[in-house]
């Protein structure tokens, strides 16, 4: 009889295993589970009696596994030996192949080390017929194979994902690849075919890429001898504000092996704190709105800026004391990208106003004007300006050795008298003005008038 007290974690988790692999060697093993959300408890099986309880805390982190009624030794044995088989062993190192986008011609290759390198699509693949489009390449790169099939497709996925999320962030042209989307019907799309005579002809049809000349999982890396390499600019001319390319080709910063040197140096928190900013960023890439483009790349910036605000408060006014968001995004430019925005105070007022609704979309999303406008040309400056930011600060942020680390909180230094009441409200009250001020004079000044 098992010790239905005893917390089974140290018992059930071998070292390096974690929760979402343990959940997926539960799951089959006592055929599925229940979830309680009011208690935050998980029970396996499904239906009693049940055998094991999982228990999270309040911010859902597995804390406890306990044993029920129907929980016997040769389960855990069981578990502990299907996690060190599926995740814990290796059958060698496989070769992954992941097909990216770019909007334009990628023909030639770059390598990181023995770990990944992008090349073109064989030639006999697909093409499009125009400069400007979704032009495919391939993401080769390495991962260590499991024992198991499933355990294998997930790592490859989840590699290829990072590496590319990564890669997207630190190169100038929009990289994307097609998600394997789970909601709606995003992974179809009425298109175009052959016009039979002279009636339309449209389908409904799966959006994808592949060909048979592209195998997927390769025995080795594809040779790339009389292959052009991707020529490399310099790190300062490529990550300068206003940067504009030599042509219509595929280019890459001189630093970009010393960018993933770094990332991967990384503790695995600041990995995943980059790795969040990059999603950000290559969201970016999939919306058909500025607006939306804009507010995912205030996001992006917002990932790497944030700090926890100090535990301690104003003891008149109660507020947290420390820098704010805007402060912290203001800063975080300053640092990172100081010469890429000349006004970029206005960008989190505007990318506030956006996302709370005291804004209306940008005009570019909404309204189609024949002729210059200066609102819209505004808005789309404004937007592509904050991109441009976002890359510069995000590349500069892997090269400071405080990246990612919690800045001094502001306290009240100990020989000054606290404010009273009344100093925190005047003080607060003087700033909101002097920001909607501001904010009035730089976004809010227009001269359109709308129908």
């Amino acid at each position: 009889m098992i010790d239905r007290v005893e917390n089974l974690l140290g018992r059930l988790l071998p070292a390096g295993i974690e929760h979402h692999e343990l959940v997926s060697v539960l799951s089959p093993h006592f055929g599925g589970s229940v979830h309680d959300t009011d208690r935050r408890v998980t029970f396996f099986p499904m239906h009693p009696p049940h055998a094991l309880r999982l228990e999270y805390n309040r911010d859902l982190e597995l804390t406890g596994a306990f044993a029920e009624e129907a929980l016997t030794e040769k389960d855990i044995e069981t578990v502990r030996t299907e996690l060190h088989r599926n995740y814990l062993e290796s059958t060698g190192t496989g070769i992954c192949q992941a097909i990216l986008l770019v909007p334009g011609p990628m023909e030639g290759w770059w390598g990181y080390r023995d770990k990944f390198r992008i090349i073109p699509v064989p030639s006999q693949a697909p093409r499009p017929d125009y400069l400007i489009a979704d032009h495919p390449f391939l993401l080769e790169f390495t991962y260590n194979r499991s024992p198991d099939d499933f355990v294998s497709g997930r790592r490859r996925q989840r590699l290829g994902y990072r590496i590319a999320l990564v890669l997207s962030s630190l190169v100038r042209r929009s990289i994307w690849w097609h998600l394997p989307t789970e909601f709606g019907n995003h992974l179809h799309a009425w298109v175009q075919l052959p016009n039979i005579g002279l009636v339309q002809n449209v389908a409904y049809c799966r959006i994808t890429y592949g060909h048979a000349s592209i195998p997927y999982l390769p025995g080795a890396f594809t040779p790339t001898e009389g292959m052009p390499s991707i020529p490399l600019i310099p790190a300062d001319q490529y990550y300068s504000p206003g940067y504009i390319r030599g042509g219509d080709g595929f280019e890459l910063p001189d630093d970009l092996e010393q960018s993933f040197n770094l990332f991967f140096a990384l503790p695995a928190q600041q990995q995943d704190r980059f790795l969040q900013a990059c999603y950000w960023l290559n969201q970016t890439c999939r919306v058909d709105s500025f607006s939306s483009m804009f507010v995912h790349t205030i996001q992006a910036i917002e990932s790497l800026a944030w700090q926890p605000r100090s535990q301690t408060s104003c003891p008149r006014c109660n507020k947290p004391e420390g820098p704010g968001p805007t402060r912290l995004f203001n800063e975080f430019l300053d640092r990172y990208a100081p010469g890429a925005i000349e006004g970029r105070r206005v960008l989190y007022s505007v990318r506030s106003g956006l996302s709370h609704g005291s804004l209306p979309p940008f005009l570019v999303d909404t309204e189609i004007h024949f002729g210059f406008v200066p609102e819209d040309f505004h808005q789309r400056r404004l937007a592509w300006d904050a991109l441009e930011a976002a890359r510069i600060a995000m590349h500069n942020w892997l090269r400071d050795p405080r990246a990612g680390q919690s800045g001094p909180t502001h306290t009240v230094p100990p020989d000054k008298p606290e404010a009273g009441p009344w100093v925190c409200k005047l003080i607060g009250r003087a700033w909101e003005a002097l920001r909607r001020l501001w904010f009035r004079a730089a976004y809010e000044g227009r001269t359109v008038t709308r129908d």
